[in-house]
């Protein structure tokens, strides 16, 4: 006689769920068109959350399910304007217990190379974002060379001989202004500071 096994429903929907929740997942609304003169604004969004299932043979009163961060991204592009804008909002006890501006600029274009940004940008010195694969992170991020963001103006500019040149005004929390020079070509990368 075979003996059958009952999964049941809920485990298989909880599997499901879990590797539903697992796959990343990227997805964003744009209103207009980038070419054209009004520009494209595109909204996109994140929003994780924890499940604990604590199953130790008894019944258990706190398997929850918990917000933890909400993610707001807009991007807004045009032949001459752009900008973008990122708002993140933390849960530990109550919703948005901590929200932060993680970065948000606006700039022109003055051709297809050169731009002026500004605002609270990344700084484009240094290792840039998703240097790592860690969920901790480096020494780079530990230190404050990474994924770093700071309110100020910058001139990107390209040469004809591919060679591509940063100007930065940054005022750093002490609100002291730091002047930061790149100079980027095919074999090196020199920064002064």
């Amino acid at each position: 006689m075979l003996k059958t096994t009952n999964i049941g429903a809920s485990t298989i929907g909880l599997g499901l769920l879990t590797l539903g929740m697992s796959l990343p997942v990227m997805a964003g609304i744009t209103f207009g068109s980038a070419e054209s003169e009004t520009g494209a604004l595109t909204l996109s969004g994140t929003l994780r959350v924890n499940y604990q299932d604590k199953d130790y043979g008894e019944v258990a009163a706190d398997q929850k399910v918990k917000l933890d961060a909400a993610i707001l991204r807009l991007a807004y592009d045009a032949p001459d304007w752009f900008g973008k804008a990122e708002y993140r909002c933390y849960q530990y006890d109550t919703l948005c217990d901590f929200s932060a501006l993680i970065y948000g600029y606006a700039g022109y274009r003055f051709n297809s190379t050169d731009h002026l940004p500004v605002g609270l940008q990344p700084i484009p010195f240094g290792p840039s974002r998703f240097w790592d694969s860690s969920f901790y992170a480096s020494i780079n991020n530990t230190l404050g060379l990474q994924d770093i963001h700071n309110l100020g103006v910058n001139y990107h500019f390209e040469l004809p001989s591919a060679t591509k040149v940063d100007w930065i005004w940054l005022t750093l929390l002490q609100m002291e202004a730091i002047i930061m020079v790149r100079v980027e070509t095919r074999l090196v990368t020199v920064q002064i500071w």
